[in-house]
């Protein structure tokens, strides 16, 4: 059972909202940032809702989380299966699994995720925020690599990438900025090289996401 499915089952079994550190010790995660970041992920995922009010564990007036169910017949593994056969049923260079393999990766490296984008539903916002160690934002925003017309379409992809950074900047001139892009592909690697002026001009790092679930961070 994935730590996603230990969080739904004990939300679904509880009733209740309760908060992060309740749902640590009934879930048995070793620390509260694991809970934080996978309800995080779950609320944007409209799986649970993730409110202030009251604990019905602890009993304390805090950030809470609360199982949802729109049909109730259908089990937590059947929830979480769809969404992974969705995934699987994609190439890997797909922008969900591309932005999937990088939410992980951030968790890993201590980053407590506060936003994930709908991909499959095409949801408008930020594809991911999360928040570093030091308590800044990072915005990122993932593409993948195009099936038809690769080259050409790849190219607006990129084009398109750009610009939400460009209109994140002038949003918010002091977080962090992300480019995730599949690896590997000819028409990323060798547009990279000539972003430099603009990466000067306007920092952003370069998340390089590789069929091997790896990340070459530039």
């Amino acid at each position: 059972m994935t730590n996603e499915e230990k969080a739904l089952r004990v939300l679904n079994q509880v009733g209740g909202p309760i908060c992060d550190d309740c749902l640590v010790l009934a879930a048995r995660f070793s620390q509260r940032q694991t809970a934080n970041s996978i309800c995080r992920a779950l609320n944007y995922r409209g799986l649970i809702k993730r409110t202030r009010s009251l604990c019905s564990a602890c009993r304390k007036f805090k950030i809470v989380n609360e199982y949802l169910n729109d049909k109730p017949s259908e089990s937590i593994e059947a929830q979480i299966g769809k969404e992974k056969i969705e995934q699987a049923i994609r190439p890997w260079y797909w922008e969900g699994n591309v932005q999937s393999v990088l939410v992980n990766w951030l968790v890993s490296h201590g980053h407590r995720i506060r936003a994930v984008a709908d991909t499959i539903a095409r949801s408008q916002g930020k594809d991911i925020v999360a928040v570093d160690s030091d308590g800044r934002e990072l915005w990122v925003s993932v593409k993948g690599y195009p099936e038809k017309s690769a080259h050409i379409q790849a190219r607006h992809w990129l084009s398109d990438a750009l610009m939400s950074l460009t209109l994140y900047r002038d949003e918010n001139s002091s977080v962090k900025l992300g480019l995730a892009l599949p690896d590997s592909f000819a028409t990323y690697l060798n547009l990279a090289p000539r972003l430099e002026w603009l990466r000067r001009a306007m920092p952003f790092t370069i998340y390089w996401v590789s069929d091997e679930r790896q990340i070459r961070v530039e």
